[in-house]
């Protein structure tokens, strides 16, 4: 099954990304650059949306649009995992 959410990636002063997730605000993560960034986001959101399955929790109506900090990357992107 594919699920599709909502992931805001906002630039690092450091360098690299943080990326977070409406839906699921306890689930954070980061990468070097935006392409780690997009893998280690997927890997987050798959272990959260396996976490809820598992223990039989529902699992939120992914938003289609969030407020974002400035700085977020914009377009919104959507992060995809299959379980």
């Amino acid at each position: 099954m594919r699920f599709n959410y909502l992931g805001h990636f906002e630039p690092n002063e450091l360098g690299g990304y943080s990326v977070w997730f409406p839906d699921f605000p306890e689930r954070h993560t980061d990468g070097d650059d935006l392409d780690n960034a997009m893998d280690m986001a997927a890997e987050a959101l798959g272990l959260v949306i396996e976490s809820h399955l598992e223990n039989v929790r529902a699992l939120p109506e992914p938003m289609l649009d969030a407020p974002a900090s400035k700085g977020v990357c914009k377009p919104p992107i959507f992060v995809s995992v299959d379980t």
